[in-house]
């Protein structure tokens, strides 16, 4: 595919330096885990190197647009092309932009081809069923469907379920011999510390050591939970967003499967097909790369070519194209009101986009604010 290029990182230097735009891409990513964020891959590759490093990155524009994080594991016969995280992971898996897994897919097939020694097998193990792997081509393994990959499923109405766990925990608390802390920060080694000695007795009852035999896996594990602490929101953060969602929109049911969280700073957002807002405000949040902007000016020092910032009402006519999109989907007039919303914060002089909210906002039954729309697109239309 055109425009797009390929890096092999091969060195843990050149891995490092990747990271901050390898975590800006996980976090524009819905469907994935911590375990394919830097913050975990990277410390994982520090403590264990079980080969050489040759993983993929895939750029367009400056921007990092997938990272396929693999390893040549000089395994016999002939080794084996591996994903980072084996072992000690439950999902291994490629990070792919949003929207683009089928687009970059033969673009994956180019770089897995261009890695691959002679007589080396391709190891895709341990994928969950979302993998933009799929839509690769090739003689590849892809595991097995059995791979055991714990995941709980909440049912519907689980707001209960937390009830009742808190409440467990409130009398587990005033039980003698007990005390229920939240690892951070300086309590974190003293976690991670429990955490393996709990293991090592669990795994001696049946004669066997278990993984903390070998330090070197709670070593990394100290550094990744610390680096994803960095990286992550807080437990308090998440449940304050989520109350605020459910108060803004009782029929959500699920709003960790139906929205996405996003860490934006200090701010926790919420993300609809890619428009962020904040859940306690509801107000949309525009959202400026600023390290894509600043490798475009970068680019610019070196070709001479000087490209002018998108002005204002560029930006306001990409958010009504979006709106008029998504207003004609009753599944989406959500996502279209906040969009409309975007375009009028921009620029409140237009008339148009005012007319279509009001006329959303009648659609969706909400009179008061059709008719304040109505009135702002008519005050802006006297002309």
């Amino acid at each position: 595919m055109s425009g797009v290029g390929i890096e092999v990182v091969k060195t843990i230097v050149r891995l490092e330096a990747l990271a901050p735009e390898w975590a800006a891409l996980w976090q524009r990513v819905p469907a994935t885990t911590p375990f394919q964020s830097p913050a975990w891959l990277v410390p994982w590759w520090r403590h264990f190197r079980p080969g050489r490093l040759s993983t993929v990155g895939l750029w367009r524009a400056g921007r990092l647009t997938g990272v396929l994080p693999l390893y040549h594991a000089d395994e016999s016969p002939g080794g084996n092309l591996r994903l980072l995280g084996g072992g000690n992971t439950d999902y291994l898996d490629a990070l792919v932009e949003p929207g683009c897994a089928r687009e970059l897919g033969p673009v994956i097939g180019e770089a897995l081809a261009q890695i691959r020694e002679p007589d080396e097998a391709v190891r895709l193990e341990r994928l969950p069923a979302w993998s933009p792997l799929a839509c690769v081509e090739g003689d590849f393994d892809r595991g097995r469907e059995d791979e055991p990959c714990p995941v709980l499923d909440l049912p519907h109405g689980s707001r209960s379920c937390w009830k009742d766990a808190r409440y467990l925990l409130r009398r587990l608390g005033r039980m003698d011999g007990f005390a229920i802390r939240t690892a951070g920060g300086d309590d974190l080694g003293v976690a991670i510390d429990c955490l393996a000695a709990l293991h090592a007795s669990r795994w001696a009852e049946r004669g066997m050591p278990g993984i903390f035999a070998d330090p070197t896996n709670a070593a990394f594990l100290r550094e990744a939970a610390a680096a994803l602490l960095d990286a992550g929101a807080s437990v308090r953060q998440i449940r304050d967003a989520l109350d605020a969602l459910r108060r803004k929109d009782p029929t959500l049911r699920q709003p960790l499967v139906e929205r996405r969280l996003v860490l934006d700073g200090s701010r926790l957002l919420v993300e609809s097909d890619r428009v962020r807002f904040d859940p306690h405000t509801g107000q949309t949040v525009l959202d400026l790369d600023a390290g894509h902007l600043e490798t475009a000016a970068r680019a610019t020092l070196v070709t001479g070519l000087v490209r002018p910032l998108q002005p204002p009402v560029e930006q306001a006519e990409t958010w009504f194209e979006r709106a008029s999109e998504w207003d004609s989907d009753p599944a989406q007039w959500e996502d279209a009101v906040a969009a409309y919303r975007r375009v009028v914060a921009i620029d409140p002089t237009y008339a148009a986009a005012w007319n279509n909210l009001g006329l959303l906002l009648h659609r969706m039954g909400r009179y008061d604010e059709a008719r304040g729309a109505y009135t702002a697109a008519l005050e802006q239309d006297k002309g």
